[in-house]
């Protein structure tokens, strides 16, 4: 029996991976040409929307991190996770997965830290775990362990990722799924363009502490009414906001000034323009023009 060489196994490792690839780059066609189920169609959730956005509300809180879990630490600190959730975006966008996977991601990350104290040596390998957990969650093919390997340049072996990986479920008790922010932002922003711009905007906060103590139903519909807001100005419509969340106006008033106050800067992380370079030269310089 012939032993394979190495290159001939890193060779094998290459076709398999572009297979898959091939394979869920189709099935992502296929789904987004699947044309919309008509009315009666056991496919139309349309009609539970309402009720099952109202369960996730409910459910939210169970998923939260704590807001301050950075005051329990010994070595790292806010400035080295809005390093690592900026990085673990652009990671996101090279490997070309979907917005859920990245929203979870940093949800698991968030939630590990919220639970166990973890030295700066094994802050990116934290990060690499949850995007791990989030891409086999969420994605049809995940990137292999070792696509992470080397995104890390090689600061970590397979083993150790998958040791890693292992532990942050064990101590999540297998918890992963929750509540995504996007789950209400595409309910309240209607319009695709009010979308788009709040995709945008939920990115690059995502590396902002301040923005952890919002539940993902407030901080989805403060961003969704902030897009909005930029690009048709204020409105007195906020049916849809109240029909999907039961929040007020005034109880998205605090989350909405803040979400202004911090596009008012300039935004800082480097993948967010990588990500969305069209969008933020597009829409940040309608916004700093008004």
């Amino acid at each position: 029996m012939k032993v394979k060489s190495s290159t001939e196994r890193m060779e094998t490792k290459k076709i398999k991976r572009k297979a898959l690839a091939e394979i869920h780059n189709k099935t992502v066609r296929e789904i987004k040409n699947t044309p919309a189920p008509e009315p009666g169609d056991v496919r139309d959730v349309k009609p539970y929307v309402r009720e099952i956005l109202l369960h996730y509300m409910r459910e939210e809180n169970k998923s939260m991190p704590s807001p301050d879990y950075m005051a329990s630490q010994e070595e790292i600190k806010w400035a080295m996770r809005t390093v690592l959730i900026d990085w673990i975006i652009d990671v996101h966008y090279k490997l070309n997965l979907l917005p859920e996977t990245l929203y979870l991601s940093v949800n698991l990350i968030d939630r590990f830290l919220t639970h166990r104290i973890v030295s700066i040596g094994k802050l990116q390998l934290v990060g690499v775990a949850g995007l791990l957990i989030a891409s086999k969650f969420e994605e049809v093919a995940s990137p292999s362990v070792e696509t992470f390997v080397v995104l890390t340049d090689r600061s970590f072996t397979e083993n150790e990722i998958l040791r890693a990986e292992k532990y942050m479920l064990h101590c999540l008790d297998y918890k992963i799924s929750y509540p995504s922010p996007l789950n209400w932002l595409r309910q309240c922003a209607q319009q695709k363009d009010v979308e788009n711009l709040a995709v945008v905007i939920l990115d690059s906060v995502l590396p902002e502490e301040s923005f952890l103590k919002y539940s993902p139903s407030m901080l989805g519909c403060s961003i969704a009414y902030t897009a909005r807001e930029i690009l048709y100005g204020e409105s007195d419509d906020f049916d849809a906001f109240h029909e999907f969340t039961e929040h007020t106006l005034r109880d998205l008033l605090i989350c909405i000034c803040e979400v202004k106050k911090y596009l008012e800067k300039p935004i800082l992380h480097s993948s967010i323009f990588k990500k969305h370079s069209i969008s933020v030269t597009k829409y940040l310089g309608f916004l700093h023009s008004k």
